[in-house]
C-alpha cells in the first residue's frame, strides 16, 4: 500500500518498537475485530428485527413515522386496535423487561405477567392519562425519571402504540404465548 507521496506505508509500532498491539499478533487483532464487528451486526440485526415487529422504521425520527392520505385515513390509523403480539410484546420485552421482568424487578415492579402490571397501577386499562408507564416512556431522554432507564428511549410512534393499546383496555390476551426468540 502506499500514502499520497507514493512511500510505502509504514506499519504501526507499540513502545516496544514491535507491530500490533502490545503483546497480541496483527492475526489476534484481525481475528478480535472480526468477532467485534460480527456482534455488532448481530445486535444492529436483533433491533431491526424488533423495529419491524412493531411497524417502525429504523430511524425513529417523526419523519419515519406513517402519514398522509386523508383526514379519514388518519383517524382509521389512530382508532385501529392494538395487537398486543405483534405490537406491544416487542415492546415491553425490549423497554422494560430488563429491569421489570422474572430476573429482576426494580421497585418491586413487574411487568412481564399482565395481573402484576396491572395491579401495580403502572398500567390503568382504558385510562392511558393515569398510566404511570406511559408517564415514563412518554418523558424527555434527559429526565432522571424516564423509562427505560438503560437503552434508548421509545419513538414517539412507540409511545402511541402504548397509548392506544392502554386507551383499548390493555388487552393482554389470556392465551398469548411469547414468539421463540429466534
Amino acid at each position: 500500500m502506499v500514502n499520497d507521496t507514493d512511500q510505502p506505508l509504514q506499519p504501526l509500532k507499540s513502545a516496544t518498537g514491535k507491530g500490533g498491539v502490545e503483546g497480541i499478533s496483527r492475526i489476534t487483532c484481525i481475528r478480535l475485530a472480526a468477532r467485534a464487528v460480527g456482534l455488532l451486526l448481530c445486535v444492529l440485526l436483533e433491533w431491526g428485527l424488533q423495529l419491524s415487529q412493531v411497524g417502525l422504521a429504523a430511524d425513529p425520527s417523526p419523519a419515519a413515522e406513517p402519514r398522509g392520505g386523508s383526514a379519514d385515513d388518519r383517524q382509521n390509523r389512530a382508532e385501529a386496535r392494538v395487537d398486543f403480539a405483534s405490537q406491544v410484546y416487542p415492546l415491553l420485552r425490549r423497554a422494560c423487561w430488563e429491569c421489570h421482568g422474572s430476573e429482576r424487578q426494580e421497585a418491586g415492579l413487574r411487568l412481564d405477567l399482565p395481573e402484576e402490571a396491572l395491579q401495580s397501577g403502572c398500567i390503568v386499562p382504558g385510562r392511558p392519562e393515569a398510566s404511570e408507564l406511559l408517564r415514563r416512556v412518554g418523558l424527555p431522554a434527559s429526565d432522571v425519571e424516564v423509562m427505560p432507564a438503560i437503552g434508548q428511549p421509545l419513538s414517539p410512534g412507540q409511545v402511541a402504540v402504548l397509548e392506544r393499546w392502554i386507551a383499548q383496555g390493555a388487552a393482554w390476551p389470556d392465551d398469548f404465548q411469547p414468539p421463540p426468540h429466534w
